[in-house]
Order: C-alpha cells, then structure tokens, then sequence
C-alpha cells in the first residue's frame, strides 16, 4: 500500500463496521488509505502517506513568512474535507484535524485519518488553530479563533459558516494586497 507514517490503535467498535469497509475500499477520497487488523480487542490502523505532504511539514517550513492568505486557505482545504466526507456519510466526528494528522496531495487536498475526536467541526478547528499556535508560532491563528468565536458569538459555527468567513477573509487580504 505505501510508506505508514501514521499509526495507531482504537478499541473495538470505536468505529462502524461501514466506514472501516469504506476506508479499506478506498471509495471516499478525502480519507487516508489505510488497512486494519485486530490485535488483543483493539483494532489497529496504519495509514499510507506516500506521496502526501504533512500540513505540520508545511507550516515548519513556511514558518517566518506569516502568509496569512496560506494560514486561510489551509484551514478552508480541512473544512472543505469534513464538508466532502459528510457527502460519503463520513461524519466529523470520527474524523482528526489534529496537526499531526493532516496530509495534503499533489493538488492541495486535504486528507485525513479515522480518528474520533468527538469534536464538532467548530470545536476541530479552533482546536487545530491552537495546535498551530503552539507548534508554528510565526502564524496568527489566534486572530482566526478570535474571528471565528467573535462570528459565533455565544453559540457555534457550521461547517459552511466557517468556510464563508475564512473565505470572505482571504478575499479581504486579496484585495487588501492588490488595492
């Protein structure tokens, strides 16, 4: 199947019989290929990465430039792939938008591992915006959470909610660097 650079184990049952058929299948293109075994009640996962760029790779080496516009348009690829597997009946939940996890393609594309988290898309991607501040702090990601908490007020944010405010921002800092 390719290089594993992403492995880990769930307990049983943590994921439906469906999506594990699906991933093994390879019919829902925004996640990881994978294969799956059973090992002492858990099931364990290894993802194929090869020929895939780590987003956390990226961001190191893109460190120092502050390219908020690459910032935006990295989260709206991952919001974008949440969108895309809700299409195959993928749901978010069961879904990572941890760091570590995300691959992009050739294209841009962003790919991800079964991986439940449990998070909203909202909750995923604040969550990922600190994971970036944390690891790669020449970027603002605190003004995108600022953003995007100010846009939800005392409730959250859709996944299509998000997408037109990341996107309205980046048309902004388009025109802002044109005009």
């Amino acid at each position: 199947m390719g290089v594993y650079a992403m492995r880990y184990c769930l307990k049983k049952g943590a994921l439906p019989d469906y999506l594990i058929e699906m991933t093994r299948q390879g019919c829902c293109p925004v996640l990881l290929k994978s294969s799956f075994y059973e090992y002492g009640g858990k099931i364990c996962v290894s993802c194929a990465t090869e020929g895939l760029v780590s987003l956390r790779r990226e961001l190191d080496a893109a460190e120092g430039c502050e390219d908020m516009r690459l910032l935006l348009t990295r989260l709206r690829a991952c919001l974008e792939a949440l969108r895309e597997a809700e299409d195959w009946l993928v749901p978010s939940a069961v879904l990572s938008l941890r760091l570590d996890g995300i691959w992009l393609d050739r294209s841009g594309r962003v790919r991800l591992p079964l991986l439940p988290s449990g998070m909203t898309p909202f909750e995923a991607v604040t969550s990922l915006c600190s994971q970036i501040s944390f690891t790669c702090p020449g970027f603002s990601t605190d003004l995108v959470n600022r953003r995007l908490f100010a846009q939800a007020g005392n409730g959250t944010l859709s996944t299509a909610e998000m997408l037109r405010t990341l996107s309205a921002w980046s048309f902004e800092l388009g025109g802002a660097a044109r005009g």
